[in-house]
């Protein structure tokens, strides 16, 4: 695969299909075999050997899209937010637990 200097490149075919959540593909010299890592933030890397083909990592992509999106939605946040915006409890819905937050000003 030819990837632009610093081994980056977006691939337009995951693009189009997401264009609302980070997709890359990085080379690298180390892999052996493609792979995809789900970053948290929803950022999806798709790993793969130097000299990859394009049509090789869009097929192993098109196999694995069902599980990138279910880790995906793993890693989105239930509640988005207000910008700057402190949350009243942090919650931890895999052990039960809550932790309401004061102010303290």
């Amino acid at each position: 695969m030819n990837f632009p200097q610093g081994g980056v490149a977006q691939l337009g075919l995951l693009d189009e299909a997401a264009p609302d959540r980070g997709w890359h593909v990085r080379q690298s010299a180390r892999a052996r075999r493609l792979a995809v890592r789900v970053l948290p933030g929803g950022l999806v890397e798709i790993v793969v050997p130097n000299g990859t083909r394009p049509r090789t990592v869009e097929m192993f992509v098109t196999r694995h899209r069902r599980w990138i999106e279910r880790t995906v939605d793993l890693y989105r946040p239930a509640e988005m937010p207000a910008e700057g915006a402190l949350p009243e409890a942090i919650r931890f819905p895999a052990t039960g637990q809550s932790y309401m937050l004061l102010r303290i000003a």
